[in-house]
């Protein structure tokens, strides 16, 4: 099978391209390199902004993983016009791969659409009530895929991604931030009461789900990938605090401000996941976090 992955260097985008690689597809990356990446580059990569993308360019691919993004929440508040290339570049990438004929597409969400809802877990059905500039922008982005969805003959597969982590995510994530901090400050950061929960999956669980999509023949507009269970931002703090001990590393925590309009909680219903039949996680958080912590020690004078 013919792929391209948009983000095909970031730290989803590029544990992706291998795993799908390693099973024998032709896979190619599309990334314009604005942001640094930590993982390894891909093999076969078109340096370009999915903003900027031609028909010619996705001509014989049979699908394509739209996970480039924007995709930091407080920097968005701050370049709110910035964050609207996300759904210039949806609206683009959904009107070539029209154009050139590509069977399927999948564009990568965010559960942080939801926003805060009284009723967890979350299931695909669920309203939308973005409370950033970022994840207004993916909500847009999911109104143009249900537009192009019943306006052509591509298939169209919204994939709603809860918190991922694990090595090579830059360190403007929760748990990589947590992990470098410890190992540079002595100390990390829990903003707010600590209180507020996110539904947590390791890299290597999420690439599998994300790669066994591929296979399932008939698939509904929208998929909520997340683990089903959610964890306290202090309950991260906690095992990285523990992970950090057990090396003779000994950290603090510094509770700072909430952040502006922060969420309670996400935490992704897995009914459909199961009905799909798609892979179910095998790393649980206080290993992800071993992994992801080890990983920073090893790394940490070469990012």
């Amino acid at each position: 099978m013919r792929i391209l992955i948009t983000g095909g260097s970031g730290f989803i985008g590029s544990q992706l391209y291998a795993t799908l690689q390693r099973s024998g597809n032709e896979v190619v990356s599309v990334d314009d390199h604005r942001v640094n990446s930590l993982g390894p580059p891909p093999e076969f990569e078109i340096c370009a902004s999915v903003e900027k993308l031609s028909k010619q360019e996705l001509e014989g691919y049979d699908a394509v993983y739209h996970l480039a993004s924007n995709k930091s929440v407080p920097e968005s508040f701050k370049r709110p016009l910035a964050y609207l290339d996300n759904a210039e570049a949806t609206a683009n990438l959904l009107h070539c791969a029209h154009q050139a004929g590509v069977g399927r597409v999948f564009i990568g969400s965010t559960c942080e659409v939801f926003g805060n809802q009284p009723h967890q877990p979350l299931s695909e059905d669920a309203l939308l009530s973005p409370l950033s500039p970022y994840a207004m922008t993916k909500a847009i982005s999911e109104l143009y895929s249900r537009i192009y969805s019943k306006a052509s003959g591509t298939q169209i597969v919204v994939l709603r991604i809860f918190n991922t982590y694990g090595p090579y995510e830059r360190p403007d994530a929760v748990i990589p931030a947590m992990c470098r901090d410890a190992l540079t400050e002595g100390k990390i950061v829990v903003e707010g009461s600590g209180q507020q929960k996110r539904d947590f999956t390791y890299i290597d669980d999420m690439v599998q789900k994300l790669a066994s999509l591929i296979e399932v023949p008939n698939l509904p507009e929208v998929v909520n990938l997340g683990s089903g269970k959610s964890t306290s931002i202090q309950g991260i703090a906690q095992i990285v605090q523990s992970t950090a001990r057990k090396y003779g590393d000994v950290i603090s925590i510094d509770w700072q401000n909430s952040r502006i309009n922060e969420i309670s909680n996400f935490e992704s219903s897995t009914s459909l996941q199961n009905q799909l039949n798609l892979p179910k996680p095998q790393i649980g958080l206080s290993e992800g976090v071993l992994k992801t912590y080890l990983w920073w020690r090893e790394h940490l004078n070469h990012v």
